[in-house]
């Protein structure tokens, strides 16, 4: 992560690097950016790179802040995908919801506000 953050700040950000140690962003950290596809049998998936919500999360945030320098936008750019499931958007065709997208994130709120 230490490449991501030089990328966009010369030093880590503290109100980030507190909130990333929080448990719901480390659950990130086992919830994938590509859905499931890398464990299929498809040759157009065979070299995917593995990329977690976490590190996406993490880079959102630092975009953010490189151009806004907006503590809210950038928090909310850091917590976007806080509530996203194993498998991510596959749960939006299960909820009928694969256009909108937006079943995943119904309960960001709801792990937002937990201790």
């Amino acid at each position: 992560m230490n490449n991501l953050w030089k990328i966009y700040e010369k030093e880590p950000l503290e109100f980030i690097n507190s909130l990333i140690h929080v448990p719901s962003m480390q659950r990130l950290k086992d919830i994938g950016m590509n859905c499931g596809v890398e464990y299929t049998a498809f040759d157009f998936f065979s070299n995917i790179v593995p990329y977690s919500r976490y590190q996406h999360s993490i880079g959102v945030a630092l975009i953010v802040y490189h151009f806004s320098h907006d503590l809210r936008q950038t928090v909310a750019g850091l917590l976007h995908d806080i509530a996203t499931p194993v498998f991510a958007h596959t749960i939006d065709f299960y909820h009928q919801d694969r256009l909108k997208q937006e079943s995943t994130e119904l309960d960001t709120k709801k792990v937002i506000e937990q201790k």
